[in-house]
């Protein structure tokens, strides 16, 4: 019993070093030391400790961004033109808070070709249409015009369908939805779905000379409305900027998913 609880005691230390280690990097180191935690059954009086409380009080305010952090860690590790793609629809979706929006930000004007990869990934062929709905309805809606695109003759498979916010200047609905702490927050203030459709360039042609004067393609009853020419620009322009501003900031590492790297090695040792 006696060395049982030593070995428990020790445990419980080495986790409380980690969430400090955790919260003074600001990364997920604090999700492996809180999971060892649980798992030694101390009861709800081992949180007391303000280490420990404080960790899980951060955790719990990065839990939502975690999948699209991940994401970015992953594409960020696979080369260039993967992570500026992955940074560019995280942008427009506006699923990160303002600090971790910023975090990728930097971390991608750390390299000197982030601005001509960029211009390569602005000229990625792709529709975009816009349907007032809640943002908590952007799986439907993307759902619903894939199956009328299917309805319509069209190969989907062939084609890459997401989700996205609108972006125009001095539009803050963006930065507002992402303050609050949660992705779906804030969507009051927008009501508005984007759906990007992405493939090849003849078939994305045809696509649009078939939908175009149709108020195609529809989705649950709503009817599209097309990107213009001038909001192609102005969201262009914005993702410029927000990368020119990150270029002049000091480098920031996103340390969240580094964590979650060292946390899963740290488990398989």
């Amino acid at each position: 019993v006696l060395q049982r609880a030593r070995s428990t005691l020790a445990k419980l230390e080495h986790s409380a070093r980690e969430c400090r280690d955790g919260l003074a990097a600001g990364d997920l180191l604090l999700q492996h030391a809180l999971a060892v935690v649980a798992r030694l059954d101390l009861g709800p009086r081992a949180m007391d400790d303000p280490c420990l409380a404080k960790a899980r009080e951060r955790l719990e305010t990065w839990t939502p961004y975690a999948p699209y952090l991940n994401r970015l860690d992953k594409d960020m590790r696979r080369g260039l033109r993967e992570f500026c793609t992955s940074w560019v629809e995280t942008m427009e979706a506006g699923v990160l808070s303002r600090e971790w929006e910023d975090a990728a930000s930097r971390q991608l004007a750390r390299h000197t070709e982030a601005g001509a990869v960029l211009e390569e990934v602005l000229r990625t062929a792709g529709l975009r249409w816009t349907y007032s709905a809640p943002w908590r309805e952007r799986n439907r809606i993307m759902a619903m015009v894939q199956v009328r695109l299917s309805e319509l003759g069209f190969d989907v498979l062939a084609l890459r369908l997401r989700v996205a916010r609108p972006m125009s200047a001095g539009d803050e609905a963006v930065a507002a939805a992402s303050e609050q702490g949660r992705p779906e927050e804030g969507e009051a203030a927008t009501g508005v779905v984007v759906v990007v459709v992405e493939g090849p360039a003849v078939l994305l042609s045809h696509l649009q000379r078939t939908c175009a004067g149709r108020d195609e393609p529809t989705a649950l009853g709503l009817r599209p409305a097309p990107e213009t020419a001038a909001a192609a620009d102005t969201r262009r322009s914005l993702l410029r900027d927000r990368l020119s501003q990150a270029s002049a900031e000091p480098p920031m590492d996103l340390t969240m998913c580094g964590g979650a790297r060292r946390a899963s090695q740290r488990r398989g040792a």
